[in-house]
């Protein structure tokens, strides 16, 4: 009698003989090593995005030299090289690229507009040189956005970039003396404004990343550059980036909070918004307080640092060409000694060397790239706000990918405020233009998809 011990298996006690459900449920050998080997592929490219968007952020804030006219060698040498690694990127993930391509269209139909503006422009080959620069931007912008995998991929690598920047700016605020003690600490930069966009994005980034789930003495440290980024901004004396610093670290907490309740919380907290300004407006009229009056109140100077007077000369600029433009990246640093505007030779304004923009990103996108310009960007800038609220608002159970969209929403407003003192959005050869870009980009990205797109 054969015993159990030496019953010799049957090929019919195979259970993937007899149960499909289980050869279905067990991947062959080779399809476990061709999946371990694509994950392992999307793993390094994940990481060399990171390393990317990082060295993106030095080279775009570390001041480099170069004429305004012709920029920069070294950073169009470096675009070049992070282009060419970009590629990759696009090509693994082609299909979602393709996708983002068709979201993020206002973006490079703006783009193709500003291009297409050198036609008529003054100087065609600085208009495209630095229409291209914008292109190859947006072009690794899309390369990064479907390379990361989730939010914080962002956030992680601009953390650090700002970090170190910052730093940087604190130690040269110690060491160099600054242009004009009177008007502020101007750090690594030449100007005041551009130490407080500095201290402005490292507040917004480090306060709300201190919400992340990290280790305790990576929030304290976060929480101790918050402090250092609030001293270094009221000693650069910028007023627009410290006005735009108080508002938006109480209105984007307040936001996101609304975004995650029912609609009902937003449409309260709308008329809530309203009545109070009526009745703002009521007590000034009772109180027979002008604008005039209100306006000195709260800015002290009208003219904002003299910039009054360049729009009054720039806005007659613009309905020589109010449609077209005058070409986008053509009007101001061009070479030339004298801005030029319809105005004496002696104001202010009109040497070249000291004003290279008009001080109003709104108005300066007008004069380059006429209200067809202007219509496009205020929808991109517009979109890109609407699909990062929807971003954290799906995203109840995420916080890290939350408070990473909650970032970007931060740093878009904040450039979106600056842009009314500063021209910043898409003005020619500026890194905060280019990261706002970036940004844009990634609103896209994260405003739909929740898991990682193939």
């Amino acid at each position: 009698m054969r015993t159990s011990s030496n019953l010799i298996p049957s090929r019919n006690l195979e259970p993937t003989r007899f149960y499909a459900s289980f050869r279905e449920t067990v991947p062959p050998a080779h399809a476990v090593r061709a999946r371990y080997r694509l994950i392992t592929q999307r793993n390094i490219i994940r990481a060399a995005a990171r390393l990317l968007l990082f060295l993106l952020v030095l080279v775009f804030f570390i001041p480099t030299s170069g004429s305004a006219a012709d920029g920069s060698a070294f950073i169009r040498t470096a675009f070049l090289a992070f282009l060419a690694i970009s590629m990759l990127g696009i090509i693994q993930h082609l299909g979602a690229s393709v996708k983002l391509f068709f979201r993020t269209w206002p973006v490079w139909v703006l783009l193709l507009w500003f291009l297409l503006t050198s036609h008529w422009a003054s100087y065609p080959d600085i208009s495209i040189r630095r229409s291209i620069a914008y292109i190859t931007i947006y072009l690794i912008a899309v390369s990064l956005a479907v390379s990361f995998e989730h939010p914080v991929d962002f956030q992680r690598p601009l953390y650090l970039g700002l970090v170190l920047i910052f730093l940087a700016n604190i130690v040269a605020a110690q060491i160099i003396p600054p242009n004009d003690a009177k008007l502020g600490v101007n750090g690594l930069y030449a100007q005041k404004n551009g130490a407080g966009v500095i201290a402005l994005y490292v507040i917004m980034v480090m306060t709300f990343s201190i919400a992340l789930r990290r280790p305790l003495i990576t929030k304290l440290f976060s929480a101790g550059l918050v402090i250092l980024g609030w001293t270094f901004l009221i000693s650069t004396q910028a007023k627009t980036s410290y006005a735009t610093a108080v508002c938006l670290s109480f209105m984007i907490p307040v936001i996101s909070y609304l975004l995650l309740k029912p609609k009902v919380y937003m449409l309260f907290a709308a008329a809530v918004c309203a009545l109070l300004f009526g009745v703002t407006v009521l007590v000034f009229q009772l109180m027979n307080v002008t604008l005039e009056e209100l306006g000195k109140a709260i800015f002290v100077d009208l003219t904002f640092t003299n910039r009054t007077y360049i729009w009054n000369a720039i806005i007659p600029e613009i309905w020589h060409h109010p449609w077209t433009g005058a070409g986008f990246g053509s009007f101001w640093a061009t070479g030339r000694l004298l801005n030029p505007i319809n105005a004496r030779p002696d104001e202010f304004f009109m040497d070249a060397k000291l004003i290279n923009e008009a001080h109003n990103g709104y108005i300066d996108i007008t004069l380059q790239a006429g209200f067809i310009g202007l219509v496009l960007a205020l929808l991109v800038m517009a979109r890109a706000t609407w699909q990062l609220c929807r971003a954290i608002s799906i995203r109840p159970d995420d916080c890290d990918g939350r408070v990473s969209c909650m970032i970007m929403l931060a740093l878009g407003l904040a450039i979106e405020i600056a842009n009314l003192t500063e021209s910043q959005v898409f003005q020619y050869s500026n890194p905060v233009g280019y990261l706002f870009v970036l940004i844009v980009v990634q609103a896209e990205r994260w405003r739909l998809e929740r898991t990682p797109i193939i």
